[in-house]
């Protein structure tokens, strides 16, 4: 019979410790980063420039690039050990902060939606954005189908906790 081989992946690239004190720094400087980008670009998106679109554009992939590593190091471990009550206990943390942090972050691609078919043109034309085309058009595709910020806030936290979690 052959002998099972514990799965170990080399995760040190998205995370280091499943330690939740070790980790609260990471998480209270990523929280920082969101809450100053909610305060420069939340209720101005539709006003911003070609240029400043673009800023804002990189700061939102940054923040989630910073959010997602933690969360798929938190998961992934989850996938190697679905019953160590540490990895249980640190997947649920992380899966309530990044619904948090998205939460935040959801005003972002609502007021994207929102903008005009000139606006898009005006951010388009600048070389850069057209590396955000598809994010931008896509935001203004679904914008008609969104709720209000409050409501599809409320359903990501019912989806983290509903029955369906």
């Amino acid at each position: 019979m052959a002998k099972k081989m514990a799965i170990h992946w080399d995760l040190k690239e998205l995370h280091t410790t499943l330690s939740v004190d070790e980790t609260q720094p990471l998480l209270d400087d990523l929280e920082q980063q969101v809450t100053a980008f909610s305060s420069t670009y939340k209720g101005r998106v539709a006003g911003l420039s070609s240029k400043d679109i673009y800023s804002a554009l990189v700061a939102y992939d940054d923040l989630r690039a910073g959010i997602y590593k933690v969360s798929q190091f938190a998961h992934l471990n989850y996938a190697v050990d679905m019953k160590d009550p540490d990895v249980l206990r640190f997947v649920s943390w992380i899966d309530e902060w990044t619904s948090t942090m998205g939460n935040t972050l959801l005003f972002f691609f609502l007021e994207i939606g929102a903008i005009s078919d000139n606006q898009r043109t005006q951010w388009l034309a600048f070389e850069p954005n057209s590396a955000y085309a598809y994010s931008i058009q896509n935001a203004m595709d679904k914008h008609p189908y969104r709720l209000s910020e409050s409501e599809e806030q409320w359903i990501n936290l019912k989806d983290l906790n509903g029955c369906d979690a």
